[in-house]
């Protein structure tokens, strides 16, 4: 078996458990614990910087789960319990993640600052008062929101911000899917031949009025047939078919059907695109053209808002779906239909929001027949198309071409999670007043850095619990 190549910037985990152990020791030391040791087998000593297969180190920590402030409140009891009952310092590791993250970040900042004194009661065992740290976390139990109405439009920003990237990467492709079906059909006469940039397929041996799903169709029947004939040959012949998902013939024929749907969805847009035309007026009405604009503009029109409202109760509609599974009341059922439609929803919104832009901008570049060709094009994009050229459908696809190029490679520079709001919540979390500080800390020993880590990284993962000594 081939080893793996550690790189010359790696930290190895031989390196990272001596540190864990050094930081885990000079914890001990300062509270007056023995240090750790380790097992292996039926022999107990103190544990080495090398950890060996089959050796356990005996250490103990605590795991907070998540479930927002409702957590954290648990938790904070659940800490001042231990410490009252002299337990919390036999503790080495604290494991958090979300709601108590929130408290575990808090703890292990005010451990560090206060070099190793519990934060979370007074000194005095009879005073009910609130220690400073526990009034801090009163104080902004509003995290996400701490300073009120300023934070409103702060925390609006980043999401905004984060949406616009986001739909920055879609916009690329649903440009250049626009431009290619205008300059397939820059007119509305048109869209009812089939051809392929601009040329008809009836000059490639195509029949006449058929199109590339005719072709999908036909070749993807044939291979099944044949498919079928080496199956059946193969039985005839070993007296066994063999496996049904090995070989090429599975993989030939998946990409077949996916190929023959997605040509499908091609061909089908010029008479999504046709609908609209019809609709208007600008064109002869009649036909199943204006049956698809219809169905899209009504369905994109009521499941959007539909679909924004499931999204934003996704998690709630995905755990009610999985606590009625087993439900078998008539209720329950219900529920769990209700939840299941709910999910299908958000998932389908975006998906029908993209493609109703597409044929939008498709609709608003093609030429309509009389004599105004553009009589249904915005303003705002006849004033971009002029910079290019005359009005015309080519004008257009390549108005759509140049700019989908420019949004594909911009958006190429993103970070996948620059943007995201989970670090919303990590910096509304730790910038806190002590938390702030502790950001800030550069760390210059092992011990210090393992301190720092117990403070900065204590919401989403394991970290070391800050020493006494930590300077």
């Amino acid at each position: 078996m081939r080893s793996a190549t550690v790189p010359p910037c790696a930290i190895t985990f031989k390196e990272v458990y001596k540190r864990e152990l050094l930081q885990l020791n000079a914890r001990r030391r300062a509270l007056g614990r023995s240090l750790v040791q380790e097992v292996e087998g039926a022999t107990t000593r103190p544990a080495s910087s090398e950890l060996a297969d089959g050796v356990v180190p005996l250490t103990s920590g605590l795991s907070f789960s998540g479930g927002g402030i409702r957590s954290a409140a648990f938790c904070l009891g659940t800490l001042q319990a231990l410490k009252v009952g002299e337990k919390f310092d036999t503790l080495d590791y604290i494991s958090a993640v979300s709601g108590g993250g929130y408290i575990a970040s808090s703890l292990a900042a005010n451990l560090y600052l206060g070099r190793g004194k519990f934060p979370f009661l007074l000194s005095n065992p009879g005073d009910i008062g609130d220690s400073p740290a526990i009034r801090h976390i009163r104080d902004y139990s509003r995290y996400l929101l701490p300073k009120g109405g300023k934070d409103v439009f702060d925390t609006l920003a980043v999401i905004l911000r984060g949406l616009v990237a986001s739909l920055s990467l879609a916009i690329g492709p649903v440009l250049l899917g626009a431009a290619l079906t205008v300059g397939c059909y820059p007119s509305y006469t048109e869209l009812s031949k089939p051809d392929f940039l601009g040329i008809p397929l009836s000059r490639f041996g195509f029949p006449p009025g058929a199109g590339f799903i005719t072709l999908a169709l036909v070749l993807g029947t044939a291979f099944l047939f044949f498919w079928s004939l080496v199956k059946s040959f193969k039985e005839r012949h070993d007296g066994s078919v063999g496996p049904e998902f090995v070989g090429p013939f599975p993989r030939l024929a998946r990409l077949i059907i996916v190929l023959t749907l997605v040509v499908a969805f091609i061909e089908l847009q010029p008479h999504a695109v046709a609908g609209l035309f019809k609709i208007a007026e600008l064109a002869e009405d009649g036909g199943f053209e204006v049956i698809i604009a219809h169905g899209m503009k009504w369905s994109a029109g009521i499941l959007t808002p539909l679909g924004g409202l499931a999204a934003i109760m996704f998690r709630h509609l995905s755990a009610m779906a999985a606590t009625k599974e087993s439900d078998e009341s008539w209720p329950g059922w219900v529920t769990k239909i209700a939840a299941q439609i709910g999910l299908l929803i958000a998932v389908i919104s975006v998906p029908l929001l993209l493609w109703a832009a597409y044929v939008y901008l498709c609709y608003w570049a093609i030429e309509a027949p009389g004599p105004h060709p553009f009589l249904q094009t915005p303003q705002w994009l006849l004033g971009l198309g002029t910079l290019i050229g005359p009005p015309s459908g080519y004008t257009f696809a390549l108005l759509y071409l140049v700019t989908g190029i420019c949004f594909v490679v911009a958006s190429s520079f993103l970070a996948p999670n620059a943007n995201s709001l989970h670090r919303l919540y990590r910096d509304r979390a730790f910038v806190v007043g002590a938390s702030q500080t502790v950001l800030r800390f550069e760390a210059r020993t092992p011990s210090e850095a393992g301190s720092a880590m117990g403070a900065g990284v204590a919401a989403s993962c394991m970290a070391i619990l800050p020493s006494t000594s930590a300077a």
